[in-house]
């Protein structure tokens, strides 16, 4: 009786089957719902090792025990709201026209989706952004704001002067789209280079010392390379996806300081892609262009770049903070930075 509830309830809680959906960009790609029909909507943007088609192979990295690894967002959808995620174009069974690929056509990917799933017409929407779906939800809130309500950017760096790629707060942009190229094709090989930069506690010592976690983290890797590499030109695509690091740099400068509407800007202590520091600069630059009243705010949990599994508070505070938005509350930027 209780292994019959136990599968009930993981069929009353699963995403409703992938759609796929054209859009006025020019390509197609697959979309899910999760959540309550009735909860506030939010629209996901994960990272450019997240796909839809990542499922049972992928077991949950020991170094994120609280992840939900097939569905990252699934926190939001427990937590009452109706979350929509997608693949991003060049990865998985989206379509992989021929490169490069821009920052801005990413963006301009999400507002379509917006507007072909009908969720643009019902007002706009709360959006979360990871790591390189934080990086999208910059140029998206700067092309489509009457589409984004409030943004929780986890990760996600803004790049040009507010904070110059990765890695920007000890000087020099550090050029992680070159090295993730590797990701895709040798992603044991990659995953162990980066380690200690994805957590800085993390480091060879630590590693070995811990072979088991270690074992882990390469198997998630090796099953994410697989989902994203799947279709034809699954590589060309996936390369033109990481290359697209390398432009973003330039491409928001000061532009943040524009915004008005509500940010968290939330990253790991130990986070050496993106640094605390980046997160704050950029707080900081778009509370600048605002002088009535601070809009963003930063917020650090304990873990690395993925802090959003290693922190039961993470999704707690991102949770909140939608709410807030969704509420119309009057301060809904989130909680005092502390590090």
């Amino acid at each position: 009786m209780l292994l019959l509830l136990a599968l009930l309830l993981l069929v009353l809680r699963a995403s409703q089957p992938m759609p796929l959906v054209a859009l006025s960009t020019g390509i197609r790609t697959w979309y899910e719902l999760a959540g309550p029909e009735s909860g506030a909507r939010v629209l996901y943007i994960g990272g450019s090792q997240t796909t839809l088609l990542l499922r049972d192979d992928a077991p949950p990295s020991s170094s994120s025990p609280h992840m939900e690894r097939l569905r990252p967002w699934a926190a939001l959808a427990d937590a009452g709201f109706r979350v929509m995620g997608f693949d991003l174009r060049g990865i998985a069974d989206a379509d992989k026209p021929t490169g490069p690929y821009t920052m801005q056509e990413y963006a301009d990917d999400a507002a379509a989706l917006l507007e072909e799933t009908g969720w643009a017409a019902a007002g706009p929407v709360g959006v979360v952004g990871v790591s390189f779906g934080g990086m999208i939800l910059w140029h998206l809130a700067l092309r489509h704001p009457a589409l984004v309500q409030c943004g929780a950017i986890c990760c996600g760096p803004p790049g040009g002067a507010a904070g110059d790629g990765w890695r920007c707060g000890d000087g020099a942009p550090y050029p992680y789209h070159e090295l993730s190229t590797r990701w895709y094709s040798h992603p044991r090989e990659h995953t162990l280079a980066v380690m200690h930069l994805t957590d800085s506690r993390q480091d060879t010592e630590w590693q070995a010392a811990h072979p088991e976690e270690v074992a882990a983290a390469v198997a998630t890797a090796e099953a994410q390379a697989r989902a994203c590499n799947a279709g034809p030109l699954g590589a060309a695509g996936a390369e033109a996806l990481m290359q697209c690091r390398g432009h973003h740099s330039s491409a928001t400068s000061g532009d943040i300081a524009t915004l008005t509407l509500p940010l968290l800007c939330a990253g790991g202590r130990y986070d050496a892609m993106v640094l605390p520091s980046t997160v704050e600069q950029a707080v900081a630059t778009v509370n600048s262009g605002n002088a009535s009243k601070a809009n963003a705010n930063a917020a650090f949990f304990e873990g690395g770049h993925g802090f959003l599994g290693q922190d039961p508070a993470a999704w707690e505070e991102v949770s909140k903070f939608l709410l807030r938005a969704a509420a119309g509350a009057a301060d809904v930027s989130g909680r005092p930075s502390t590090l």
